[in-house]
């Protein structure tokens, strides 16, 4: 019985899988740089704040917001219509809140909410389209499963502690620490599965334009 990375192989064209493994390269270059400019404004601003940490603010939200936008295509093409139509609408909306928060036509109060229900929408749809059998080859469906698992239970705890739990408490710290832990490691894993991925495309369109090119 093929799994579901062979069925994606059989229909998938040679154009869709092109885009989709450029978009998903971009999308992938462009986290990993959203994550790094992330890390060094959280580090400037514990031991050096100023113009410099300000600044690499607008760069990451800029970045992440492109990463977002760049896996729309890599969600058209993988899972069914319901899983499609999660990771669609969850890309977008998380590209247009890191937009306008790097604008400043949204301030972080309104947008940490809304990525929130974003990101746990986009990783459950990174969960549905690396489950066992499921639409992506088995190493690359571990890494994003896992990923996926860390991004959703971290990113819901620490939704549930900043709703229920009075700030600055110690039960607040607690859950935000426990839940923002592998919340971050989640994330950080979500770029490399997608340039994982985007190679794997790559090869899905070569295969597919070989047999055209030898007509």
């Amino acid at each position: 019985m093929p799994t579901g990375a062979e069925r994606v192989l059989t229909r998938l064209a040679a154009g869709p899988a092109r885009v989709a493994a450029r978009a998903g390269f971009g999308a992938g270059v462009a986290g990993a740089l959203a994550n790094m400019l992330m890390v060094a404004f959280v580090v400037l601003a514990v031991v050096r704040p100023g113009p410099v940490q300000a600044a690499l603010w607008p760069l990451a939200c800029a970045a992440a917001g492109t990463s977002a936008a760049l896996l729309i295509p890599l969600a058209l093409v993988l899972g069914g219509a319901s899983v499609v139509a999660l990771g669609v609408t969850s890309m977008a909306l998380s590209a247009l809140v890191w937009l306008l928060l790097a604008t400043g036509l949204l301030n972080w109060a309104t947008g940490g909410s809304l990525l929130a229900g974003s990101g746990l929408g986009l990783a459950t749809w990174l969960i549905l389209v690396c489950r066992r059998g499921g639409a992506v080859p088995p190493r690359t469906g571990r890494v994003g499963r896992r990923a996926g698992v860390a991004a959703v239970a971290g990113t819901a705890a620490v939704v549930v502690g900043q709703a229920a739990l009075p700030s600055s408490s110690t039960a607040w710290l607690a859950v935000l620490l426990l839940g923002g832990v592998p919340a971050a490691l989640g994330w950080l894993a979500v770029p490399a599965w997608t340039l994982r991925l985007s190679r794997w495309l790559g090869v899905v369109h070569q295969a597919r334009a070989e047999p055209l090119d030898g007509r």
